[in-house]
Parts: structure tokens; sequence; C-alpha cells
């Protein structure tokens, strides 16, 4: 998996806005067999308020590319979108899940997968906005 760097430190919102905003990686599917023909490369871009993404890729063995965008509600949650290559009529493909771990979804037939896509980056951050929630609410002193 590689990061891009981002400007902001993500374990602090920043005036309101979520972790994720400005944020960008570039995520391997689990399936980390590079031969197998499901493989898909996916990159993550959300908008610098956190309320939209941008997701594209292609599947490394077979010829398709594929971008769609959508809406983040406020507790990461993505919106479901058609992610279907152009080329794939009738291989529905459809993106969701949170933006700790998107999820491209084979919802159509044929063979190539979908998969998960955890980002090791938010989902550190994600931890840490919580023990920060959590520390704050409770006021613990070795916090």
């Amino acid at each position: 998996m590689v990061n891009y760097a981002s400007s902001k430190d993500l374990t602090q919102e920043t005036e309101g806005l979520p972790y994720w905003a400005g944020h960008q990686a570039i995520l391997n599917s689990l399936a980390t067999d590079e031969n197998f023909e499901g493989h898909i490369s996916l990159s993550m871009k959300y908008s610098q308020d956190g309320k939209i993404y941008y997701a594209n890729g292609s599947y490394v063995r077979v010829p398709a590319l594929f971008d769609c965008t959508g809406k983040i509600d406020e507790e990461g949650n993505l919106e479901e979108q058609d992610c279907t290559p152009s080329s794939w009529w009738g291989h529905k493909r459809t993106l969701m899940g949170h933006v700790t771990n998107p999820i491209i979804e084979n919802s159509g037939h044929g063979t190539t997968a979908g998969g998960e896509f955890p980002d090791k980056e938010l989902l550190r951050n994600e931890t840490a906005q919580k023990l920060a929630r959590e520390c704050a609410r409770k006021k613990y002193k070795g916090c």
C-alpha cells in the first residue's frame, strides 16, 4: 500500500473537519497474489471538507479501468456507487464501505473479484480519534 503524504496531522480534527478530509491513498485489495485475475489497484481521494470521495483504479491482469464519485456521511460511510468499468456491460461492480475500508463488491457476473481495501493510515487515525474523544469525555489524567 502506498499512501500520499498529507499536509495535516490526521490524528487531529482540524476546524471541525473529519480525519479523512483531504486524504489520498493508493490501496491494494486483501488478495495479495499479483497474478490473480481480479487483483485491483484502487486510488481513493477525499475532498478537503471530507464530504465527497473520488475513486479510480484498475484490474491488474484484465484491461479494465474504473472511476466513480460519491458522498461520505458524518461517520465516514461511503455512499454506494456503481464503479463498473465501461467495457464490462452486465458485470457490475459497486463501491461501498467506510473510509477506513472501501469495498468493491462483485454484484454482477464474471470471475474478477471485488474485495476490501483497508487504509492502514486512516485505521490508525480513526483509533486515535476515538481515544481522544474517550479521554476528553471521561477526563482521564493520563491522556
